[in-house]
């Protein structure tokens, strides 16, 4: 019942959003959105609910909205808006976790006798681990237009699968049957460069945490990347996810993983028990292709 006053101011807040931040001369009342959003409690789901409406408002004006059409100036201004709320960065930095770290720092940096230089040292690293960031989000921004050509969504894609943010792999996931960018070539797969690569988001997701020597694109590690089992796990044992995906694929996507975490024990069978063990259905065809082949 608490939230109900922030669902109301919501509700009436995104029926007027065009007009209530966007003048008809295609002026950006920033001001205006910042207030809205601090209205309610930091981080919850009824902000960030508020944020996504204000932002499918300002991409619709940005094809739409007559005056900024005509003005170059207006769509370069209202673009970077766009990408500053969506990044939280600039004036909306506030929004970012790390601007409360960055608070702390400053009142750390006011009481202790820390190394000046450690203490720039860890701007500048906070500052490019944002910069990293943004562009992970400005490449996903990327992949969901659905006006860029299916060879740009496939590129960036493949980059935004170099992430190793939980959130990131989970998003490529979740989203596995639009990720897909090609048909099957199974020469290209088969003695292309790398093996499947260009098939999807989850197979480009694979690639980048297999070693080169396990014909993967990982160049950093000679390790294996242990941070997609968990995912693994997870959606191999969901029947919705397997009926999304074609038998071919799941015959490629065995032979990958199979690489990844297979191919150096003795006893990969009992791995595999681990993983069903902890499934939510451990009967599902990808599964049920580990159990014929171990």
């Amino acid at each position: 019942m608490r939230n109900l006053p922030y669902l109301f101011i919501f509700f009436i807040l995104s029926v007027t959003v065009n007009a209530q931040y966007i003048s008809e001369y295609g002026e950006i009342d920033r001001e205006a959105i910042i207030a809205e959003i601090k209205n309610f409690p930091y981080a919850s789901k009824e902000q960030n609910d508020f944020i996504n409406e204000i932002l499918t408002g300002l991409v619709s004006d940005l094809k739409d909205h007559p005056a900024i059409q005509e003005s170059k100036e207006k769509r370069d201004f209202l673009t970077l808006t766009i990408m500053d709320m969506g990044n939280r960065r600039g004036d909306f930095a506030f929004l970012n976790p790390r601007h409360e770290q960055q608070r702390a720092r400053e009142k750390r940096r006011a009481k202790d006798t820390i190394n000046i230089e450690v203490l720039n040292l860890e701007e500048r690293l906070s500052a490019m681990q944002d910069s990293i960031r943004g562009i992970y989000q400005e490449l996903k921004v990327i992949v969901e237009n659905e006006d860029q050509t299916r060879a740009t969504k496939e590129k960036a894609i493949t980059l935004f699968a170099t992430s190793n943010e939980l959130e990131d792999i989970e998003y490529i996931f979740e989203n596995n049957s639009r990720l897909r960018f090609s048909n099957i070539d199974l020469d290209f797969m088969l003695f292309g460069p790398y093996y499947g690569e260009g098939r999807s988001g989850v197979n480009a997701v694979y690639l980048d945490k297999i070693p080169l020597d396990y014909v993967g694109r990982n160049n950093i590690s000679l390790d294996h990347n242990w941070i997609l089992f968990p995912f693994i796990i997870k959606y191999w044992g969901d029947i919705e996810w397997n009926n999304e995906i074609a038998d071919l694929d799941l015959r490629l996507e065995f032979a990958l993983t199979r690489r990844m975490f297979l191919s150096d024990f003795s006893k990969p069978e009992l791995l595999i028990e681990f993983m069903r063990a902890n499934a939510k259905d451990p009967d599902t065809p990808i599964y049920k292709m580990l159990e014929r082949y171990y």
